[in-house]
């Protein structure tokens, strides 16, 4: 069952699409009143108004209904009032702020989902939205850093008389020429909401491909008013994502996200996102991607939320476009990448569809850990000492075990890789004395995020 939020009639047009679902498991006969707008009237669903309005107070669970759900406090089905201390069942504050659905209902949702998945030949795909598919800035901290006028000259748009332009050229202040692979109409000036947004190459054609084989949801931390703003720039018709919004508002926990608020089985959703943190209970769901910095401040801001003194092998970030003056290439960069692991991991479940427990995160994993099958890693002054007796909760060690490769922690015969994260260890100078690849941590990281088998010669370890 889709799950539909963000437009104007979305709160009776779910309590539409909730009831029929809700009436059919509890068999009840009765006729249900035309839809109207969100707003009309009370408010509450058209079915469960003419039932109210009919008559029935609702009286409690001695008219047979199950309550299913509840729009504040009262049940969709029956209109009964929830009654006193009743607990609350999973909250779905994305399709409506006071919409509760019992634990049972949940359950029996996310089963139909499951068979509809399998019936239509979609399943679900979660999209974040900043550093995944795009990048944003304040307008207020570019004209601080003195970029504003660098951005109208690579949109081809004369600036405001207003705008200031501090420093020199090419040292933060003015137009500073060319962005290899740059595509203006990517590129976006939204003074009434305060920023500029960059979209990232290829982008809409990602969304374009993988809408055919996936039903297309926005999950952000962000909050709803800048998700939609972000949602019609990327599917300006709507003909994509028709509305499917989560926000932070609608999240269960304001630190991370999780499928629980979508009613999609796990067996069904990939989700692409830049931070594997946000979701940890479903990891095996998630593909991880480079985050994408368009904006020099997007990068300083990431920069601080990782170990990267005390921690060689953590998370690189990628330079900033404008910094670097190259864009990612639209036809063979992360999305185009992720597009093809995603319709890898579509077709492996539809091959197994006929089990009678078909799991999309089989194939995801599948695919994943042909990266690196068969290669035996060494670390190296990688895992700072504090984490050395767990190794294996570190990042990089589990992103390794991931793409199929084996780590062990001694020098061996077996070793094909040492990943070092200084080139004169005495375990890095094992590895080139005899012919291993000793490579820097980025090489794992690269890997990793391109799911592929990259060039080792191109990934050298740096000198202490």
């Amino acid at each position: 069952m889709a799950s539909p939020a963000g437009s104007s009639g979305d709160d009776d047009d779910f309590a539409a699409l909730l009831e029929d679902d809700l009436e059919a498991s509890d068999g009840e006969d009765e006729p249900r009143g035309g839809a109207s707008a969100a707003g009309d009237g009370d408010g509450a669903p058209p079915a469960k108004r003419a039932r109210v309005e009919a008559g029935g107070s609702g009286g409690g669970s001695g008219n047979g209904c199950s309550h299913p759900a509840y729009l504040g406090d009262l049940c969709v089905v029956c209109g009964a009032q929830r009654p006193d201390g009743d607990a609350r069942g999973l909250s779905l504050r994305h399709v409506h702020a006071a919409l509760d659905v019992s634990e049972a209902e949940a359950a029996r949702l996310r089963a139909a989902e499951h068979a509809r998945s399998r019936r239509d030949g979609k399943l679900q795909l979660l999209l974040d939205l900043d550093h995944t598919l795009l990048n944003s800035e304040k307008i207020a901290r570019l004209e601080a850093d003195g970029l504003l006028a660098d951005l109208y000259a690579l949109k081809g748009v004369e600036p405001p008389p207003s705008t200031k332009s501090t420093g020199s050229e090419g040292e933060g202040g003015g137009a500073r020429g060319h962005i290899a692979d740059f595509d203006p109409e990517t590129l976006y000036n939204l003074r009434h909401i305060g920023m500029w947004t960059k979209l990232r190459p290829g982008a809409r054609t990602f969304l374009r491909e993988a809408a055919r084989l996936f039903e297309l949801s926005v999950y952000t931390m962000g909050a709803r008013a800048y998700a939609e703003e972000m949602a019609r720039l990327l599917d300006p018709d709507g003909s994509l994502f028709h509305g499917r919004i989560i926000s932070k508002d609608d999240s269960t926990n304001s630190h991370t996200k999780s499928t629980d608020v979508t009613l999609a089985d796990n067996r069904t959703v990939l989700i692409v996102d830049d931070t594997e943190v946000v979701w940890p209970n479903q990891l095996a769901n998630l593909v991880n991607v480079d985050r994408y910095h368009f904006y020099p401040s997007s990068r300083k801001t990431s920069a601080r939320g990782e170990r990267t003194a005390t921690d060689p092998g953590a998370r690189p970030q990628m330079e900033a476009v404008l910094d670097s003056r190259v864009d990612e290439c639209g036809e063979e960069g992360q999305l185009a990448r992720v597009l093809e692991v995603i319709k890898r991991a579509h077709v492996a479940y539809f091959n197994n569809a006929e089990s009678t427990q078909p799991d999309v995160r089989v194939g995801l994993a599948s695919c994943r850990a042909e990266v690196l099958a068969g290669t035996v890693l060494l670390f190296t002054r990688v895992i700072p000492l504090e984490q050395a007796r767990d190794a294996r909760r570190h990042q990089l060690v589990r992103a390794a075990e991931g793409l199929g490769a084996r780590v062990v922690h001694a020098e061996c015969d077996e070793v094909t890789h040492v990943v070092a994260g200084a080139a004169g260890t005495g375990k890095a100078r094992w590895g080139r004395k005899f012919r291993k690849h000793v490579v820097s941590p980025k090489w794992l990281w690269d890997c990793h995020f391109r799911w592929k088998h990259l060039d080792e010669s191109q990934y050298p370890p740096k000198d202490a």
